[in-house]
């Protein structure tokens, strides 16, 4: 759909395309020169005022800042094939629907859809020194009294000689003798969604745990490493709060981080698929023998080899996770013995999608590409 405010006549202001032709619309009353200003959530898929729900799939949704042209809605239409829109004239938002990415999310994880246009992404830090280099104040207790690091709130028990944060060689240290020793940075808004990062370096006692916008991120690492991801503030609040678990606590911790996801929609119900859908198989390639169960059966220089006797058959598998109703293709490359044959079935039982009845392959005695493309059911389970 295009909308310009600028043109003249209902027919000006709003067309309609398919498949990249304009289309002859009907309309009710008159197109207004100016789009309603609101700031009501934009949903797909759901009329919210009547509660309906749509059916069907959705792809590469984009809004533009300007009324695009005929030819360009020809050029983005592109014979049906997604094009990369990311560098067109004017693009705001674009929403994959299954390849956006970011930070090494994909759209889906967390309930999420990532922006991949010129507005998505992440915004600015909201953390003041998550490195902990400004060390003018280096410690939360100064021998008589309690005061804050730079960039830095107290938000739990007054700090004390046995209850306080340190900096140390360019990192943060909390030793608590049990006391509930908390210090916040930076502030969310309810609603936003935010990504989180901490360096957990070294754990000598308890354990950290980590709060966000009113969520509980980490509710007891104990193990140095990265601790990262996606949370929805539920409240307006502090963007990140590091607390000891409970007990006595002795961690240090560094680079601390929280950005906004800039322009990030949200998942309730639907399915998101990439292109092409997500391999499923693991080591499809056999590069080692490992992830598949098998008998009779041996995984060697990059092949599965099956050496069957008269009568008798082996196989191999591994479980998977299908969705009853959903379409899937299996691809594979074989080569046997010409007149004989191999199955493929997503179901132990020979009673799901793939079975002897679509999964059956003759040999010819060179190699073959297989293409099998067969609807899953409720018994489907297997590989």
């Amino acid at each position: 759909m295009v909308f310009d405010g600028t043109a003249s006549g209902n027919a000006n202001r709003l067309k309609g395309y398919l498949n990249g032709v304009e289309q002859t619309l009907e309309y009710s009353g008159t197109i207004p020169a100016a789009a309603h200003s609101q700031s009501a959530i934009f949903r797909i898929g759901k009329d919210q005022a009547n509660n309906l729900f749509s059916q069907g799939s959705i792809d590469e949704v984009s809004v533009f800042s300007s009324a695009l042209t005929a030819r360009e809605v020809d050029a983005l239409y592109n014979n049906g094939k997604p094009t990369k829109i990311r560098t067109t004239p004017n693009l705001a938002h674009w929403f994959r629907m299954g390849e956006g990415k970011l930070d090494g999310k994909s759209d889906g994880d967390e309930n999420l859809l990532f922006d991949q246009g010129p507005n998505g992404g992440l915004g600015s830090e909201l953390v003041t020194n998550g490195d902990f280099s400004d060390n003018s104040v280096p410690d939360t207790y100064d021998g008589s009294s309690a005061v804050n690091l730079v960039g830095w709130t107290s938000g739990g028990a007054t700090f004390t000689a046995d209850a306080h944060f340190v900096i140390t060689d360019g990192k943060c240290r909390l030793i608590s003798d049990g006391t509930n020793t908390v210090i916040n940075s930076g502030t969310t808004v309810a609603g936003r969604t935010y990504r989180y990062s901490i360096d957990l370096t070294d754990v000598t006692s308890g354990g950290l745990t980590l709060i966000g916008g009113g969520v509980v991120l980490e509710a007891n690492a104990t193990s140095p490493r990265t601790y990262t991801g996606f949370y929805t503030a539920t409240s307006a609040t502090s963007a990140i709060s590091i607390n000891r678990q409970s007990g006595v606590t002795d961690f240090t911790f560094d680079n601390v981080s929280v950005k906004e996801v800039q322009n990030v929609g949200t998942i309730n119900g639907p399915r998101i698929q990439a292109d092409g859908g997500t391999e499923l198989v693991t080591n499809g390639t056999f590069d080692a023998d490992s992830d598949w169960s098998h008998s009779g059966t041996t995984i060697s220089g990059g092949t599965a080899n099956f050496s069957v006797s008269s009568g008798g058959y082996i196989f191999m598998n591994q479980s998977e996770s299908f969705v009853d109703g959903s379409t899937y293709q299996l691809t594979a490359t074989v080569n046997g013995t010409a007149s004989k044959e191999m199955r493929f079935m997503d179901s132990g039982a020979n009673n799901g999608g793939l079975t002897t009845s679509n999964g059956v392959v003759a040999m010819t005695g060179s190699a073959q590409e297989v293409s099998i493309t067969f609807t899953a059911n409720a018994n489907s389970s297997t590989a």
